[in-house]
């Protein structure tokens, strides 16, 4: 069974007739939340079991109870090596693995459904579903920050849920600052960020080899944080109306020593816009573009 066709039974809400072995590449996120919706429209509950002997494999069982489905999760090949073909018409019956033997492949071919690794584009799109309020820049955020874990980013989207959605952007930088989320890039990077704001040289060789975040995501932080440097330092009164920022970081943002001139800023914020879009458009390799554009910035 093919990812399309599954998503198309789970869409038009059809019954699942048969056995399904979920293939991931990553985490089970993915085919959770399959299993999830199709006991939710089945109206049915998920028990989950250690070993397929806990499985009712009599027919009469398993068939009485309608409203149970079962989930089997394993991470080493050979436990599934039992399976037999009978298991086939068991259709409350999910099994997750990561591996699965030839045999298992050959026996089960039309029950096997791929999951393929999530993108951190794909995590990005999926931070508005969970939790509508933040901005690109936002999600982009969490997304870097998250290693490419849809669990940790719906932890950390988790806690802004219970915020109304028009107050999550601010609540957003709030938890930054506070330090409230625990997205890898709260430490490392945004060090490195406030280095280069700052244009502390030695700072930025130190944090440099410590950063684990796409080139994508820094060019996105950067474009934000020097963006905001615009909007207050550039503006002859910022407030929270004029530059749609928080009285805190307007704050923060007067507190950072002036180390780049007016002209300097506009050039640095040219240069984060090309290169944000040579990105999203394939006209420049990635694993260059850490070093150039913070080159770019500290030698503007």
């Amino acid at each position: 069974m093919t990812l399309p066709e599954l998503k198309n039974i789970i869409m038009s809400k059809q019954p699942i007739s048969e056995l399904i072995i979920f293939k991931c590449e990553d985490e089970d996120f993915i085919p959770s939340q399959y299993i999830k919706e199709i006991c939710n429209y089945t109206n049915s509950q998920l028990v989950t079991i250690n070993d397929l002997q806990e499985y009712p494999t009599n027919q009469y069982n398993a068939f009485e109870e309608e409203d149970i489905n079962y989930i089997y999760k394993h991470t080493c090949e050979d436990q599934l090596n039992e399976l037999e073909e009978n298991y086939k018409s068991f259709s409350n019956l999910f099994i997750i693995c990561n591996k699965i033997s030839k045999d298992i492949i050959n026996k089960f071919k039309d029950n096997i459904v791929e999951i393929p690794k999530l993108t951190e584009w794909q995590l990005k799109d999926y931070v508005p579903v969970v939790c509508p309020g933040l901005n690109e820049d936002q999600a982009s955020w969490l997304a870097n920050g998250c290693n490419g874990s849809a669990y940790r980013l719906v932890n950390e989207l988790n806690k802004l849920l219970p915020f109304p959605t028009s107050t999550r952007k601010d609540i957003f930088n709030s938890f930054v600052q506070e330090g409230i989320f625990n997205a890898d890039v709260n430490i490392n990077t945004f060090d490195l960020i406030s280095a280069i704001q700052t244009k502390d040289l030695n700072r930025v060789k130190e944090m440099l080899p410590k950063i684990d975040i796409s080139s994508m995501g820094l060019v996105s932080l950067l474009y934000s944080s020097f963006r905001n440097i615009i909007k207050v330092w550039l503006t002859k009164y910022p407030t929270e109306n004029n530059t749609g920022l928080t009285s805190k970081q307007i704050w923060a943002i007067n507190k950072l020593p002036k180390n780049y001139s007016k002209d300097q800023l506009l050039k640095i914020f040219d240069i984060l816009t090309s290169i944000d879009f040579k990105l999203k458009n394939g006209g420049i390799q990635e694993k260059l573009i850490s070093d150039y554009v913070i080159t770019s910035i500290l030698t503007v």
